[in-house]
């Protein structure tokens, strides 16, 4: 897997996204204002459905893309450009929900 960082801004926030090896598998790393949040999968396939329904929430709640992908692939590779219809479908939300119960 190709190291990959976005950046979004919003009102003067940055939101950086960051895909990582882990031992149990992969993660996305999202930090916010030097706050990080680890989100840890076992397939890639899951880790880039989360990040392209993460990216659209981004998107819709007014959060932009400050530059352009920095990665080991090429420039013009979609960060969430894998579809698996067998990866599991998560949104910010609803990981929000699971983690408070």
């Amino acid at each position: 897997m190709d190291a990959l960082t976005l950046t979004f801004r919003r009102r003067g926030a940055t939101l950086m996204l960051r895909r990582e090896r882990t031992p149990e598998g992969v993660a996305l790393v999202a930090l916010e204002s030097g706050r990080p949040r680890t989100f840890v999968f076992s397939h890639v396939s899951q880790l880039v459905r989360f990040q392209r329904d993460l990216e659209d929430f981004l998107r819709r709640t007014g959060w932009t893309l400050a530059d352009a992908p920095t990665a080991d692939a090429p420039a013009d590779a979609a960060p969430a450009a894998v579809d698996d219809a067998d990866a599991l479908r998560l949104t910010l939300a609803e990981e929000e929900v699971g983690a408070r119960r």
